[in-house]
């Protein structure tokens, strides 16, 4: 099996043998092959030390039914491929398991049919292992910095917890006290900083009237999306803020 062979044949009369007609080269081997390589595998649901990873079968199975897929991992500087488990498995997804935490990990992964182990797949994406980014907490210490009759000033500080990211930014949202009870506690917000990304501690609502009381909340931005928010205590009005003399 594997070796390249050609056949010819002569005709004979009570003359003599004629000139000989040959086929091909023909390769003795099945019919079947072993199968394709599987496109690169994705990797999901990472944290320091696991990440979940998963395939799709090839496009050409060889003419046999895939028997299973041997998944190989590789630190992204290495050239060394490891297999992750010691003997085929037949699901297209393995949680992979020990992994160090801060490293840069890619898999690769190849399918076995009974004629023999496909070629590899290209590499996936190289992943770092670490725990999940996560929105930020509520920004602390919202107050009312400022205020005139027809604009309030707030002022907040940094969330104690980041999220594990950055904070890129602050979304002030506003609307105005209603007495209705039971009302939604989504209803009614709107946005005040819609054009721009509000990288300071500190917004002037504008435009305000002095006649209504209004709730604010502030939350905070990182690369994953926005946090839960800190609401002011309780509803405000717009007013002159006047200083109280100073006694002689």
């Amino acid at each position: 099996e594997g070796n390249e062979y050609i056949f010819r044949v002569r005709a004979e009369n009570k003359l003599g043998t004629g000139p000989p007609t040959e086929t091909k080269p023909i390769v003795a081997k099945t019919k079947y092959n072993r199968p394709g390589p599987p496109e690169p595998p994705e990797v999901t649901k990472v944290s320091k030390e696991e990440m979940t990873v998963v395939w799709n079968p090839p496009e050409y199975d060889g003419g046999k039914s895939i028997t299973g897929y041997i998944l190989e991992k590789k630190e992204k500087r290495s050239m060394r491929w490891v297999a992750v488990t010691k003997s085929a498995i037949p699901e297209r997804r393995l949680k992979v398991t020990n992994l160090i935490p801060g490293h840069e990990y890619q898999f690769r992964v190849k399918a076995e049919n009974e004629i023999g182990l496909g070629d590899p797949s290209g590499p996936s994406r190289p992943v770092v292992a670490k725990d999940p980014i996560e929105p930020p907490g509520p920004p602390t210490n919202l107050k009312v910095a400022d205020s005139t009759k027809t604009s309030i000033t707030l002022g907040w500080g940094k969330p104690v917890y980041d999220g594990g990211a950055p904070v890129i930014g602050y979304v002030v949202e506003m609307r105005p006290k209603t007495e209705v009870k039971d009302k939604d506690p989504e209803a009614g917000w709107k946005r005040l900083n819609v054009a721009a990304q509000l990288i300071h501690t500190q917004f002037t609502a504008t435009s305000l009237d002095e006649k209504q009381e209004y709730e604010f909340r502030v939350s905070a931005q990182n690369q994953i999306g926005i946090g839960r928010p800190a609401e002011l205590k309780e509803a405000v009005s717009p007013k002159e803020i006047l200083e109280s003399p100073e006694i002689e």
